[in-house]
């Protein structure tokens, strides 16, 4: 029975010490597994950084080469194929400087090349710009040619002016390292008399509009004239609305009504110009018979500010204190008709003596302006 029992004691300590060992042994292969686990991440990503590193270092050599190549054209390129080529090959060495990826030792330096190469990529398309401008322009002359044999209207025309104006801009950027360029500099003083030649087309087409919008300000003014110089003003705009009339070409839509305008429009000059001869002669002879008594028996302010007040302003005015007259003698007019004002007086002598006061009729028309006196004797 003891014997049986120091067995079992004795199986059972093997059993732990067993498991003990297992558990070390499998926290060993464990360890180890662990351990080449972590080994191979570290391996992959010291690989992908020398993967990115290679490539970023290929794309910064292969952007610097084009880079090269495109210098190397643009030290002779003078025509527009051998410009674009250069362009082009700029704008493939920024697209593989844009590629290098940041934490490489690449990127600093490809960031300052992108925009070094930013501005070469510029200057080329300039010039590739002028070295087409000779085919541009004339292909631009040809279309305002085609323009100018259909123009009729006045938009018609004004979109020759613009092409034609397109051409010549063009012609004047063609370098002078081009082959084109004595032929461009004979191009533009053609273009040039195109452009003008085109602008009076322009203004002829237009005539007729313009000539209408004269017409239409005269027969506006024509209800509201009654001075010589608004009269004057409106056989302005006649005479204006005639030699546009005339000036509409043969071969316009409205040729025809225009010729008949002009007839019209003639007659309303003559009648504006003698209506001007008219009120200027009136007025010429009321200034020469109302001088006098413009003078002495209206003040300054009458003469300065009665057309734009009216005849309540000289109600006002004759009511009080003017020059040459006396306030203790003055009486506020007295209305007899409109535009009639009876006004009592009394005007100072050179010699200092006073005159007696008198009455004095003082007839205005509906501006305020004096047309004649009369002295009532008291």
């Amino acid at each position: 029975m003891l014997k049986n029992t120091s067995r079992l004691k004795s199986s059972d300590m093997l059993s732990r010490l067993g498991g003990v060992t297992f558990i070390f042994a499998f926290a060993l292969v464990g360890g180890y597994l662990v351990s080449w686990k972590m080994s191979g991440q570290t391996a992959a990503v010291v690989a992908a950084n020398q993967n990115a590193i290679s490539a970023a270092q290929k794309s910064y050599e292969l952007g610097a080469m084009k880079a090269h190549q495109s210098i190397l054209i643009g030290r002779s390129a003078q025509t527009e194929a051998e410009w674009n080529r250069a362009a082009h090959l700029w704008q493939e060495a920024i697209q593989l400087m844009q590629e290098v990826p940041p934490k490489t030792p690449e990127y600093t330096l490809a960031q300052q090349k992108i925009a070094e190469y930013q501005s070469h990529l510029i200057y080329a398309k300039d010039a590739q710009l002028k070295a087409s401008a000779f085919r541009l322009g004339t292909n631009q002359a040809t279309e305002a040619f085609t323009k100018s044999q259909t123009a009729k209207t006045e938009a018609d025309w004004q979109a020759a002016v613009s092409l034609w104006q397109s051409a010549l801009k063009l012609m004047q950027a063609v370098p002078k390292y081009s082959a084109h360029y004595p032929q461009a500099r004979h191009k533009i003083s053609e273009y040039e008399a195109n452009v003008r030649h085109a602008q009076k087309e322009v203004q002829k087409a237009g005539a007729f509009r313009m000539a209408v919008k004269a017409a239409t300000e005269a027969s506006a003014l024509v209800q509201s004239a009654k001075t010589a110089g608004e009269w004057n003003l409106v056989a302005n705009l006649w005479g204006k609305a005639i030699e546009l009339m005339k000036s509409v070409p043969p071969g316009n839509e409205n040729y025809i009504t225009a010729m008949e305008k002009v007839w019209e429009y003639q007659g309303k000059l003559k009648y504006a110009k003698q209506k001007s001869a008219d009120l200027q002669a009136a007025s010429t002879a009321n200034k020469d018979s109302d001088s006098d008594f413009s003078k002495i028996y209206i003040p300054a302010k009458v003469q300065n500010e009665a057309l734009s007040k009216g005849q309540v302003y000289l109600e006002e005015l004759f009511s009080a204190m003017a020059d040459g007259l006396d306030l203790d003698d003055m009486e506020s007019p007295s209305v007899i008709k409109p535009g009639v004002y009876m006004i009592r007086y009394r005007l100072n002598a050179a010699d200092g003596d006073e005159k007696w006061p008198e009455t004095v009729a003082v007839f205005f028309d509906n501006l305020a302006n004096p047309l004649g006196h009369q002295v009532i004797v008291p």
